[in-house]
């Protein structure tokens, strides 16, 4: 007997209100059309881990993870349009120059960094944690001040192996801009990266292994592979280092400025990084035209990666396994402090004089000038920027005094005579354009040989 009108009413209405919880079941079982929106986000971390980590001679451990396409449209963008790779530093910081004052804005990421991780604590002397927590529990006394640390950047001794840690190179032994000081050392969280990976990779086989279904396998092994070699450009190494090699002693001051607690003096020995110069190098501020076709060789095969990963039909779970242990590294890795040395920098604490803080700025700033004449005066426009007092005015009016006596102020034969040379030119250019000026010199009028007056 057929059914009736009012039964297979019911029944497709019980049918639709089951429809939800069935769309819910298939969604919970393989989420494949939320794998492709997970790889559009995460972009910026990627950014971040990888200024984190590249720059090593071995292939750096840069897992596959959520991300990675967007990433390869911003490296593309920023190669072409910013003709750089590495991001700029997220810490906004100065390097002032000990001798001269000369303050310059910090766009290096490893400075940047270094000086995080040191206010942190991280790689903090004890000597200085110790200070500071005997002047900022001092009874009776503010809970500020500015906290002084001193290290020495220390260059390369002669050896074969120029990126040896106990190697330097002499000063005049050519080396090409962007060559680190000292190889980096690698630490926990740089070699954790093959070992995620391998953990990703075990991830992935288990549908192969199992149920003999090879496409999350080949995915990942497909999304590792184009990680190890983006993280692994040389590209990277030059950008990190762009920076000349100090043929002379030179003092710097990393800070963030006015207001800080903390300013880092680095004296620069002889072979060590000029720090001044990396932190806002010209050197490496274009990309190769090779790197550029790399990336956008790099974009295409990622979105190739994108749609295979759409038309994913089983065992979804495993690949989103495989991308959210790898953005948890990846997370990881961008967030984490670390040492100087793992930046390839390696910065010693001064023995003598580790540390000079005191509760008020002006006093710091006293007893650093005493301890190193002319690095608390370079420090002083930075940090103390109202009028002083007569008696600290004529405290630094002395100071400048002395200083001048130690290092009188001139400039290198070289400079001077380039600068005679192009003075020379200006004279004969304008003699030719306007001769009968009354008053400037005539075609044939020379410099003295003083470059302080003129002679025919």
């Amino acid at each position: 007997m057929p059914p009736s009108l009012l039964t297979t009413a019911a029944r497709s209405r019980f049918l639709r209100r089951d429809e939800p919880t069935e769309n819910l079941r298939i969604q919970w079982t393989n989420p494949a059309n939320i794998l492709d929106l997970l790889l559009l986000v995460g972009g910026d971390v990627i950014q971040t881990a990888l200024a984190q980590l590249t720059g090593d001679r071995l292939p750096t451990p840069m897992v596959f993870s959520f991300g990675w396409v967007a990433y390869a449209f911003m490296a593309m963008a920023s190669a072409v349009g910013d003709d750089r790779l590495l991001r700029l530093t997220d810490l906004p910081s100065v390097v002032i120059n000990g001798k001269s004052g000369s303050i310059r804005s910090n766009e290096s990421w490893i400075l940047g960094r270094i000086l995080r991780d040191f206010e942190s604590g991280y790689w903090m002397d004890n000597k200085v944690k110790k200070k500071l927590y005997d002047v900022l529990t001092e009874e009776g006394k503010p809970k500020v001040g500015l906290c002084v640390s001193f290290f020495e950047a220390k260059g390369l001794t002669a050896s074969k192996d120029r990126y040896s840690k106990n190697s330097t190179l002499g000063p005049n032994d050519k080396v090409e801009a962007g060559e680190p000081a000292i190889e980096p050392t690698r630490d926990l969280l740089w070699w954790a990266g093959y070992a995620v990976a391998a953990f990703q990779l075990l991830i992935a086989a288990i549908p192969c292994i199992v149920w003999n279904e090879w496409q999350a396998l080949v995915i990942t092994i497909c999304g590792t592979a184009m990680a190890f070699f983006t993280a692994s450009l040389p590209e990277w190494r030059r950008e990190r280092w762009a920076a000349r090699r100090l043929d002379r002693e030179k003092t710097l001051i990393l800070t963030r400025g006015n207001g800080a607690q903390h300013a880092l003096v680095v004296f620069g020995r002889v072979g060590s990084l000029d720090l001044e110069d990396l932190a806002s190098s010209t050197e490496a501020k274009t990309v190769p035209p090779t790197t550029k076709a790399f990336f956008s060789i790099m974009v295409i095969l990622w979105v190739s990666l994108l749609v295979t990963v759409d038309g994913l039909g089983v065992h979804s779970w495993f690949l989103i396994a495989v991308g959210g242990t790898g953005m948890l590294y990846t997370a990881i890795v961008a967030g984490s402090a670390r040492r100087p040395e793992n930046f390839g920098i390696n910065l010693t604490p001064l023995e003598d004089c580790p540390v000079i803080f005191e509760n008020k700025v002006m006093l710091t700033l006293f007893a650093v000038e005493k301890a190193f004449p002319g690095v608390g005066h370079s420090m002083l426009s930075q940090f103390f920027t109202g009028d002083p007092s007569p008696t600290e005015a004529a405290f630094w009016k002395k100071a400048k005094e002395l200083v001048d006596m130690m290092y009188p102020p001139g400039v290198s034969s070289v400079v001077e005579a380039e600068a005679q040379r192009l003075t020379q030119e200006l004279i004969d250019d304008m003699s030719k354009m306007h001769p009968p000026l009354i008053g400037f010199p005539s075609q044939g009028t020379t410099l003295s040989s003083e470059g302080t007056g003129l002679e025919t």
